[in-house]
This record gives C-alpha cells, structure tokens and sequence, in this order.
C-alpha cells in the first residue's frame, strides 16, 4: 500500500493517448484506462482524473495534456496528485529530451510520472539509465516510422501516383487502405479549364480572372490559384523533389491531364510578362462611375470624380471636376452617351478583306518556318534524352560519383522541360488566331450593347484597349480623335475617322470642338491669372 507521511492513500492521474482513428475506433484506449486502473487497485492509490486522447506525441502541444500542464504544474492545485501515470513510456512522449524536462517539471510540482508496464524507481541511481533507453526508444521508433513514410511518399512520386491531397480539379478516391487513386471533379475541372483558357488568351489580367472564378465556386485563394496555373500537375506530369541520394525528376502522373502542353506554355510565357503587374492592384470605382478613370476635364484637363448627389427620394450619381468646379454632368447620361458613342464604330470591310488575304500568305510562308522548327525541337529532345541515358549508365558504372550525377541529371531534366515547352509553343495554332482576330471583328460590330451589361472589369479593359489617351466630354455628340493601333487598324480609314481628326482641339480652355467626345494625352494646362481664384 502506498501512503503519504499522514497515513492518507496517495493519489494519481491516468493519461491515455493513441495517435490513430484506428486505435481510437478499437480498444486501445480502453485497455490502457483498465491496466492503468487495475495497478492503482493492487497498489491501494486513489484515481483522482483519468485523461484520454487521440493525438501524435511529437510534442507536448497536445490538448489533454495541456490541460495537465495548466491544472498540475502551479503551486496551488485544486486537486493534489503524486502520480502521473502511462501505460508505457511512449505514450507520454517520443522525444527523448521533451521526456526529461517535463518529468523534471513535474518533478518540480511533487509529482512523480511513470509507466506501469515499464516502471521506474527513481530512488535507485541507474534508473536514469533505463529511463534514457526508453524514451531513446520511442524516438528511434518514430524516426524509423517518420523515414518509412517519406520513403513511400517519394516511391508513389515516381511511379507517377500522387500523395497526399489532390489538388483543385481532382478528387482522392479508394477502396481499402492502400488502394488509392485520383479521379476527375467535374464541376472543379470546368472552372480549371476556362481559367486556363482565359489566362493563355491574353485579354484579361489573372487576377481579374481569378476573381470572376471565385465568386461562380473556385474555393481556392489567389496565391494558390497561381500555384495552380504553374502547377504542371495539370499536364498529367509530376514533379518528384530530390530525395536522399536521388536527384529530382518530372515523371508522367498516372491521372489524366485536364490542361493541353500548348495551353500551358502559354500560360507560363504570360505569366513570366505580368508577375509584377500584378502585384499591385488599383481599385476598381463603382460601377456606374467605370468611366472615372478615363475621363478629364474639357475646362482645366484635371481627372474627372465621381459622387452621389442627394436627391429628394434617392441619389444621383455625376462624374464632376474639383479644380475648377466648372464641369458637372449625370454619370448616367455620360455613361449612355458613351455607349451610343461605341455603337458608331463600325469595322471597315476592306480592311478586313485585306487581312484575310494577308493572313494567307502568312500563313504559308509561317508554316514551313514551323515545321522547320518542330523538327529541330525533336531533335534536340532526342539529343537530351540520349544523355540522360548515357549519365545513368555511367553512374551505374561507378564513373560518375553521386553529386556529379544528380548535379548533371537535373539540370538535363530542366533543359527536357524546356525543350518540350518550346516544342509546344511551335505546334499551329493559326486556326485560333484567325478565330480570334474574327471574334474580335464581330465584338466591334456590337460593343456598344457588350459594354452596356458587361461587367465592371470588363467596361474598364475595353475602354482602355480603345482609348489611347484620356477621354474628354464636350457634349453629348460622339467624337474621338486618337483610337489605340488595334482599333484603328480595324476601323481603317474611315469618313468616322477623318470627322474627327478634322475637329481635334489642341487645348483644353479654347476648343473648336463643341459637340463631342475627343482623346488626348494632354500637357498640364499653364495657369492664367486669376483661374485658380475661382
């Protein structure tokens, strides 16, 4: 019987833990609870708590055993204790130097920790020997268990399967404990796909994508959908970190591709040009103001504003100037002057046949250029690929020491990936050039209604592909005087055109033209006395 010095049983507290779902759903806890209880029985020591839980002990950041920590170790206790008890030392910990401070800091509190299938009486000096063995052990256990499974993570990377989870546009499947696989989400992959395609083609700005995406169910943030659009899982290929001795390698996934190699060098290619772009983003203005950004004042030339004005049941929304107070007009009507303004704009069919007939002896003298260089991309992916064989051979042979040849592998692996991306940059994609050159034509034709329910994002990317300068509002009649080379490419040289060339002013304070819209890329206008004054 175990006593303290006034004759009272002495007390422990029970700690049960296993790391696994497995363990839990069995009978693993339970048993421990029983055997920790039966030893408390034989020796006549009361239970005053008994703790269980389903966690790693890697640390000591555990749930239940914070609670021990917080209710144990301080000089005042609500319940006094003597004993920790465990069933064996690895369930208190397995880390060997994590064990030893905290049995001296219950050490310190006048509570004693032990494991009743492995126990210890600290009395005798070599105790300290067998514990270091114990706690030793539980700790080389789990390294063996640690190196296990990254040997099995690397091996499944190789063999081309995935591990862990599967990325935005796929699903993890099973049967049974080691049968697993990686199948398409239909609804994900569609969202994946168009990303993509809207990245490759160029138009709009990834973020912008990326925020269209989210709001139609791309529960993924904007960092990681840029992992995701340089992720070349998506090609069905994998990429294996080097490991140990092994250097890193790109190997082909046993899942299906959702993204074509041509689609994602595209999308590298772009991404490669609008990195810093992107990073900082201008805010967007409200979407019945989407004009502010554009517009200048005919008076003075400062930016235009945009604000609601108060109105006896609702508010009204004007674009206004706030250096010289003189321009004041409803967004609304602006807005729709603008819209009016974009439906004039009308391509010129003899432009459009002069491409066509262009595009054709482009097209020819463009393809055999291709095809030469298709066949200089293969050959070089055959010449790399004949290295990589004969750097293995010499390895296996002993010429090559291990560094030289991880050294040499990865960097061929890298020169493959590259090539195959050129590669693919030079497989014809006319077909889609003229479809968009096309689209862009019919676009055009009927912007003006396009613009009208397009959203915010959207007016503000057409108006400034149109515009090459800032936008300034005489009246309500549609003029322009400086379309950007693509459009005016398209609207050729029209009688829309040359009215308006005709009639650009060249200063902000006497304009010729009353009546219209006009573009300019100003100069700041030179103060006359007393203008500032009002």
């Amino acid at each position: 019987m175990m006593v303290t010095s006034d004759g009272t049983k002495k007390k422990a507290v029970l700690y049960c833990r296993v790391s696994s779902d497995e363990q839990a759903r069995g009978h693993s806890l339970n048993y421990q609870e029983a055997a920790l209880k039966r030893y408390c029985e034989n020796n006549e020591i009361e239970v005053v708590e008994v703790y269980r839980e389903d966690y790693s002990a890697k640390t000591f950041n555990r749930p239940e055993m914070k609670r021990i920590c917080s209710k144990y170790l301080r000089k005042k206790k609500e319940i006094d204790a003597d004993y920790l008890f465990v069933l064996r030392w690895n369930r208190f910990t397995r880390y060997a130097s994590d064990g030893w401070d905290y049995i001296l800091k219950f050490r310190q509190y006048g509570i004693e920790v032990n494991a009743i299938e492995e126990h210890l009486d600290f009395n005798i000096a070599e105790s300290k020997i067998m514990l270091a063995v114990y706690l030793s052990m539980a700790e080389v256990d789990n390294d063996k268990r640690s190196k296990a499974t990254k040997d099995g993570i690397h091996q499944a990377l190789a063999e081309g399967r995935s591990a862990g989870h599967a990325p935005f546009g796929y699903v993890s499947k099973s049967s049974g404990k080691h049968n697993n696989w990686i199948e398409i989400s239909d609804k994900e992959a569609t969202l994946v796909k168009e990303a993509f395609k809207r990245v490759a083609y160029g138009v709009e700005a990834p973020t912008l994508v990326y925020r269209d995406l989210r709001k139609r169910g791309m529960k993924i943030s904007e960092s990681s959908f840029f992992r995701m659009l340089r992720n070349i899982y998506y090609i069905g290929k994998i990429r294996v970190p080097a490991y140990g001795d092994e250097p890193e390698m790109i190997v082909d996934g046993k899942h299906k591709p959702l993204i074509d190699l041509n689609t994602f060098a595209l999308v590298q290619q772009l991404l490669k040009g609008t990195e810093k772009k992107d990073v900082n983003v201008k805010k967007i203005p409200d979407d019945v103001f989407y004009m502010r950004c554009f517009l200048r004042c005919p008076h003075c030339g400062s930016p235009i504003y945009g604000s609601f004005s108060k109105g006896r049941n609702k508010k009204y929304p004007y674009y206004h100037c706030n250096y010289c107070k003189e321009f004041r007009i409803s967004a609304e009507t602006a807005n729709e002057s603008m819209y009016r303004f974009l439906s004039d704009i009308k391509p010129d069919k003899a432009v459009i046949a002069l491409y066509s007939e262009l595009y054709s002896e482009i097209h020819s003298d463009n393809n055999k250029q291709r095809q030469d260089n298709l066949k200089e991309a293969k050959k070089r992916l055959s010449s790399i690929d004949e290295k990589m064989k004969k750097v293995q051979e010499k390895w296996l042979e002993g010429v090559l020491d291990d560094k030289t040849f991880k050294d040499m592998n990865s960097r061929l692996v890298r020169d493959k990936q590259e090539a195959e991306m050129a590669q693919a940059m030079e497989k014809p994609n006319d077909k889609d050039t003229l479809k968009k050159f096309e689209y862009s034509v019919r676009f055009i034709e009927k912007m003006g209604s396009c613009i009208s329910v397009a959203p915010i994002e959207v007016k503000l990317q057409i108006l400034g592909s149109i515009f090459n300068g800032k936008i300034v509002l005489e009246s309500l009649k549609t003029r322009t005087a400086d379309f950007s080379p693509l459009v005016s490419l398209i609207v050729g040289n029209t009688d829309f055109c040359k009215g308006v060339k005709e009639t650009e002013p060249s200063d902000f304070a006497e304009s010729p033209v009353k009546g219209g819209w006009w573009v300019s890329n100003p100069r700041p206008p030179e103060p006359q006395s007393g203008a500032l004054a009002n």
